[in-house]
């Protein structure tokens, strides 16, 4: 298991596994599925989504029904970006050092195609996510990603993410 002072090492491998192109225009899991990602209660969504469209519209929709205002824009942020893999449980067991130094992703369960402010959202989750966050280069997306913070804050209430 690698530790925190271990999180430069860690940064390049990141780095790799957010540069990976969604294989299709859906979002989730490779082969499809429930999305697994600190914006879901219990970390996993209700339904899958067939497009960037309807996790755009049901993201939105939670925001509609708690009265907050800010909106996310994912389709624009997709079409200028792409989806993109997004390890969401950035913490530090998840990866592993060799005798040799180099470090292996060893957790991917948590990985699906998202646009990529939802791995600015799940860089906000944790020390170790914090810490690996001022050492990658990515599309930062500050309003989106504000909006999706917004919107998980807003299900914890109601415990369900069916909104």
């Amino acid at each position: 298991m690698c530790d925190h002072s271990d999180a430069a090492l860690v940064a390049p491998a990141v780095q790799a596994l957010i540069a990976i192109p969604g294989p299709s225009s859906t979002p989730g899991p490779l082969g499809g599925g429930l999305i697994e990602h600190p914006f879901f209660i219990e970390r996993h969504s209700s339904i899958q989504y067939d497009s960037v469209k309807d996790l755009e519209e049901h993201v939105n929709g939670i925001l509609s029904v708690t009265g907050r205002k800010e909106r996310v824009r994912l389709r624009d942020e997709v079409a200028i970006y792409g989806l993109r893999l997004c390890p969401s449980d950035l913490k530090r067991v998840n990866f592993m050092k060799g005798k040799d130094g180099r470090i292996v992703a060893v957790d991917y369960a948590g990985y699906s195609f998202l646009p990529p402010s939802f791995f600015a959202l799940a860089l906000r989750t944790g020390v170790f996510a914090h810490e690996l966050s001022q050492m990658l280069q990515y599309p930062l997306c500050q309003d989106n990603t504000d909006a999706l913070e917004s919107a998980s804050f807003a299900l914890v209430p109601f415990g369900t993410n069916k909104i």
